[in-house]
């Protein structure tokens, strides 16, 4: 049982460091984010057709609308280079392939740990159970114990009440047979 818990402690204490190290390098993408994301005013609005009578959009407005779309594209392409970079310094990893296989480590690694921790939980509940059956049973067989015990004493009591009596009697008997001999020792000295 004890051998149980202390791996139920270690292996909590190494999920809890792993989970830190994902909050900590979850904050720090965070924080970076923050630092570079601009207001979504900022981004140019979708420009729509001039004549709203027409459904169709002009040669001009459709190149105007298609340039607009592309500074959209490409503000968030560097928006998106500029994070993957801050998390390749953040993680120390340069290939994003590779941190992605270690998160999804982290967390293959995480809910192994869960699980074992659930299941080495379980088993202390188990034992524990038993542990509490066992000296349930243990009192028991004490009390019964104890109870024959106190019988085991009650009928040495009455034996040794018994030997005392018997003793006495005997003791009466002695003195009655050594009268009897006196009586009998006077009367044959008598006779003769």
């Amino acid at each position: 049982l004890a051998v149980a818990k202390k791996e139920l402690q270690e292996s909590k204490a190494a999920l809890e460091l792993d989970r830190e190290e994902l909050r900590s390098l979850k904050q720090k993408v965070k924080e970076e984010n923050g630092k570079d994301q601009r207001p979504h005013s900022c981004r140019p609005k979708r420009t729509t057709p001039a004549s709203s009578a027409s459904t169709e959009m002009s040669t001009e407005e459709t190149e105007e609308y298609n340039d607009d779309m592309d500074d959209i594209l490409e503000v968030e392409e560097k928006t998106l280079d500029s994070l993957l970079e801050k998390v390749k310094e953040l993680s120390g990893y340069d290939n994003v392939d590779t941190l992605i296989e270690r998160l999804s480590g982290f967390e293959e690694s995480n809910f192994s740990r869960f699980q074992y921790i659930t299941e080495l939980e379980a088993e202390v509940g188990r034992v524990e159970d038993d542990i509490i059956t066992a000296t349930k049973e243990l009192e028991r067989m004490k009390n019964k114990g104890l109870n024959q015990q106190m019988e085991q004493l009650k009928e040495r009591d009455l034996i040794k009440q018994s030997r005392q009596k018997i003793n006495e009697k005997i003791q009466d008997l002695d003195k009655e047979y050594e009268s009897q001999v006196e009586l009998w020792e006077k009367m044959r000295t008598g006779i003769a």
